[in-house]
């Protein structure tokens, strides 16, 4: 059994891995940080990146959706979750977080929009999707290999799996970013905030 916490189901309780609770806890701050405006914001920017990311605008989408079952793997805020179910009513999205953010979805969710705030290596989510999707997640696990099997045996046969990962930048961001972790992964949270 586990908790409904506003909505949605924690089954973050019975998760037992310790590494990935820093990541966790990062990650809760970090989209917790700027209120509505901001993650109204988030919302236009990240289905902008998107429709760019993957070629994949909002007609082609709808089209693409229609009468599907969708997994937003590691959602955050579940903003693609929602557009999805969104601009495809007969979708049936279903968005997981192992943060407690995804919690700020279930606030004026689309009908067909289900939440889970839950590891998505555990998923308890019986049956295949038509659509996967893991959007800058995957590097964010304890194991990203192991995440991506749990993931990519996910889709139907004839279904999608979409997954981006940030690649090697060019040596000065590859520098600075190295230089921002030696100094800051130790830092506590609100530290590192007002640092950066």
């Amino acid at each position: 059994t586990w908790r409904i916490r506003d909505g949605v189901p924690d089954l973050m309780t019975q998760c037992e891995n310790g590494v990935i609770a820093e990541t966790i806890q990062s990650f809760e701050v970090k989209w917790n940080r700027g209120g509505n405006e901001l993650a109204n914001e988030r919302v236009q920017t990240g289905n902008f990146w998107f429709s760019d990311k993957f070629s994949l605008y909002e007609p082609s989408l709808v089209k693409m959706l229609d009468g599907k079952r969708v997994l937003d793997a590691g959602c955050g805020t579940a903003n693609l979750g929602r557009w999805f179910a969104m601009i495809q009513p007969s979708a049936e999205v279903w968005a997981v977080d192992a943060t407690s953010v995804v919690r700020q979805a279930a606030v004026n969710a689309p009908t067909n929009l289900r939440l889970l705030q839950a590891d998505m290596l555990k998923l308890p989510i019986v049956g295949k999707f038509d659509f996967v999707v893991a959007d800058g997640v995957l590097h964010h696990t304890a194991d990203p290999e192991s995440a991506f099997r749990s993931l990519a045996g996910r889709p139907r046969s004839n279904g999608n799996l979409l997954v981006y990962t940030y690649r090697k930048k060019a040596p000065a961001r590859e520098f600075c970013d190295t230089f921002l972790r030696e100094h800051t992964t130790e830092m506590p949270v609100e530290e590192c905030l007002e640092f950066c």
